[in-house]
């Protein structure tokens, strides 16, 4: 089971049924399966082969789409790298992911070109370029599709072959690039969208990263069975309304910050969007570190297996066993399960502080400090203390300057907390938290200088 032949499929049998909308720009699957053989038969022309490292460094645009599936054709590995990557974080991933080929747009190609130097393979035909106008250093990749053939390309492909690998968000230590193989991702459309009860006439509206893994979460269901997938630039909560409403969108899957956002439209009405059927996020099943199912309301960390599961780390089979033990993926996630057989998050495993001898998890103080009018963000890590070892302190972000002091916040805080362990020693308030390239909150970064001179962060 692979994913190269999906497209020539729906091409055969709906050839005018609509397949991408982006824009203004409206794709129907005839016309997309020949524009991704173009794009397919000119990385052949560049030399790019089967097992070969094809980088997008790309915001949400139809030749992201394009560089996925044709690689999907010709047995290509696609590199997904964030836009927002900067520097040694960028440089750092295009040479772990043995990147030879770089798919680029203007508004980030600077950034690529500080990091080209230390990427020798990155030459100047190893680089691509999407926009209209020329760059000195890359090629258009316009002008290369445009010119090349649009009969299917000739690749033996075949289900276990690496089709992505998709770098995690984290960045502390050395990169964890997380290998997916064809018949994962065939599996990520059948799998899923039978969980989303999607078929040939869904429609399917994504307005998050195309770079991270849970963007496949219902695109690939949507192009394995034929649907429509409507694609967004960025995210815009009354965008998305106007789509749900134009295109009669069927399934959404969100982040939960964006779901909060959506919510929080006043035009987020069932009459604006009676055609949507789902807005969905994902969990899992959880355990002990002895993999025994834990009782009602207990927390453990939450750990899964399925034939979704990836192949491992690119290059770190040291990682791999540590996650992967006996066929169960460690996600490093903590949660429990209620009697309903709802699971509930708790908190990552590695946030979590031990004050006075007992587990104190950030997210339940978190979810107390959100709900003070004046707070539009909040961030719980341990800290220091000299009688319990660790205590929570809440760094927040308000929603209008001054309008809580921390000391009146902290008080408020520790009225409301559901045990003493859980009060906060201190509340500060920044203007906004160390981030990510996924946009996730760094609590070590916001934790060191606390912690610096100690020999233990615990």
């Amino acid at each position: 089971m692979d994913i190269s032949r999906v497209l020539a499929k729906h091409a055969r049998h709906r050839p005018d049924h609509l397949a991408v909308v982006f824009g203004e720009r409206r794709v129907g699957y005839r016309d997309f399966d020949r524009r991704t053989n173009r794009v397919a038969n000119a990385f052949g022309a560049l030399g790019v082969v089967k097992g070969d490292k094809v980088a997008t460094f790309l915001s949400n645009s139809l030749e992201l789409l394009e560089v996925y599936w044709a690689a999907a054709k010709i047995g290509a590995v696609v590199v997904p790298l964030s836009p927002l990557l900067r520097g040694k974080g960028l440089s750092t991933l295009l040479r772990d992911a043995d990147v030879g080929l770089v798919v680029t747009e203007e508004a980030v190609a600077p950034f690529l070109d500080e990091v080209r130097s230390e990427r020798g393979a990155i030459g100047a035909d190893r680089a691509l370029l999407t926009d209209a106008g020329a760059r000195p250093g890359y090629r258009s990749y316009h002008a290369l599709v445009d010119a090349a053939d649009d009969s299917a390309p000739s690749a033996d492909v075949c289900g276990e072959d690496p089709y992505n690998i998709i770098y995690s968000s984290g960045t502390t230590g050395l990169p964890k690039g997380i290998v997916l193989s064809q018949r994962v991702r065939a599996l990520y459309g059948t799998l899923f969208g039978l969980a989303w009860r999607m078929g040939p006439e869904s429609v399917v509206l994504h307005s998050g990263s195309l770079c991270f893994n849970g963007a496949f979460l219902t695109m690939m269901p949507a192009f394995v069975l034929g649907s429509t997938f409507v694609l967004h630039h960025h995210f815009d909560p009354e965008a998305v309304i106007d789509a749900i409403a134009r295109e009669r969108v069927t399934h959404m899957f969100m982040v939960p910050s964006q779901i909060i956002a959506l919510l929080g439209s006043p035009r987020f009405v069932a009459s604006n969007v009676p055609s949507l059927r789902m807005l969905g996020a994902v969990g899992a099943p959880f355990h002990t570190e002895h993999r025994e199912d834990l009782a009602v309301g207990e927390v453990g960390e939450i750990i899964g297996r399925s034939p979704l599961l990836m192949s491992g780390y690119y290059k770190r089979p040291d990682l791999t066993r540590e996650v992967i033990v006996d066929g169960w993926l460690h996600s490093g996630d903590m949660g429990y399960v209620d009697e309903d057989g709802f699971l509930y998050l708790v908190d990552r495993a590695k946030d979590m502080l031990i004050s006075g001898g007992v587990n104190v998890y950030p997210r339940d103080i978190e979810e107390i400090v959100v709900r003070h009018p004046a707070v539009r963000e909040a961030a719980v890590f341990g800290v220091p203390s000299d009688k319990w070892g660790e205590s929570p302190l809440a760094a927040v972000i308000l929603r209008e300057p001054g309008a809580v002091s921390p000391d009146d916040l902290r008080g408020w805080i520790n009225a409301r907390v559901e045990a003493r362990y859980q009060q906060v020693q201190e509340v500060v308030v920044v203007e906004d938290f160390p981030r990510s390239a996924a946009g996730k909150t760094l609590k070590r970064v916001m934790r060191e200088p606390y912690w610096a001179g100690r020999k233990t962060r615990i």
